[in-house]
């Protein structure tokens, strides 16, 4: 049902329809974004849809990140659940800002989830906007390219799959030098 309303605002308004879904669906719809993106892709091709995406992402994202240091803690545990926030909070505090990169190159996360826990911590906006820019704009592209082949009737499951794998691998390398560089540290303590 969400997902034809989307359909419909970009069929409708185009480029500032593919704008605003990403944005909304960046702070509150339960849609994924990789779903947008496609429609992007399929609707604009490649380019126009990788850059309305990102744009529509990052914007969402930063307007997620500041509700949370606006709103607090109890209206992201709501949005969220307690449990998805207390995993947030552990991943956060041990990250930072790399967690925010990891969380946008990550296929399958939430924006939302990243932008609501990030602006709960200490994490400098213009480091939560860098990571965010960083990692939502290839993804963006990504998935603007997979609805463009989607479009085309080509299979892309192997496509899509390679990436999340790629992404999965990069992300545990990130966590095991992070841990590595954790345990150095507390024997040179």
């Amino acid at each position: 049902m969400l997902e034809q309303v989307v359909a419909n605002a970009v069929s409708s308004y185009g480029v500032l329809g593919l704008f605003a879904a990403m944005v909304i669906q960046s702070i509150i719809v339960p849609i994924p974004s990789e779903f947008v993106l496609m429609l992007g892709g399929i609707s604009f091709g490649t380019f126009i849809g990788g850059i309305v995406g990102a744009a529509g992402g990052i914007t969402g994202g930063a307007i997620g990140f500041h509700i949370s240091r606006k709103l607090g803690r109890s209206y992201v545990e709501k949005v969220l659940g307690k449990k998805s926030l207390d995993m947030a909070d552990r991943w956060f505090s041990k990250h930072g800002a790399k967690a925010v990169l990891v969380g946008r190159l990550t296929p399958m996360i939430p924006d939302d989830v990243i932008s609501y826990s990030a602006g709960l911590t200490n994490i400098d906006f213009k480091k939560f906007l860098a990571a965010t820019i960083i990692g939502g704009v290839p993804r963006a592209f990504f998935y603007a390219y997979v609805g463009v082949l989607s479009s085309k009737g080509l299979s892309v499951m192997g496509l899509e799959s390679s990436f999340a794998n790629v992404l999965l691998a990069a992300a545990a390398v990130f966590v095991l030098v992070n841990l590595i560089q954790q345990k150095l540290q507390s024997r040179m303590v």
